[in-house]
């Protein structure tokens, strides 16, 4: 009976051992962990030209924004003087879009972009009158 209650005491130590090297993994706390997809930041570039008969010209002081279709988050840019915009964005699935209060629409409405792996350049709009 002793050899019996000793041996189930050892198994109860050797238990409570091993549950106490058991350890639990946030990984959304955890950068290390495998779980996790870490978190790259790459650009979005282009310009934005307006159309007017045959001729180009920059488009300056034209909003483009960036909507992360996986997150929803939106950023915004403003076009300088020659017509051109820069986004330094995390790694995913964007909207870019250009807008303008005058009497112009763009064409594409959207460029769809995977911004996975790296820059994206050329994402262009051309402003033609409505």
């Amino acid at each position: 009976m002793k050899k019996l209650a000793l041996l189930a005491s050892i198994i109860a130590v050797f238990g409570i051992l091993m549950v106490s090297q058991i350890s639990v993994v946030n990984a959304s706390a955890n950068t290390n962990s495998p779980l996790t997809i870490p978190v790259s930041y790459f650009s979005i570039s282009g310009h934005v030209v307006y159309k007017l008969l045959g001729q180009f010209s920059p488009a300056s002081n034209i909003t483009v924004s960036a909507v992360n279709l996986d997150t929803n988050e939106k950023t915004s840019d403003l076009t300088g003087q020659a017509g051109r915009y820069s986004f330094t964005l995390k790694n995913g699935h964007y909207a870019i879009s250009a807008e303008d209060s005058t009497k112009f629409s763009f064409n594409p409405a959207q460029h769809l972009v995977n911004l996975m792996t790296h820059n994206v350049v050329d994402v262009n709009f051309e402003g033609n009158p409505k």
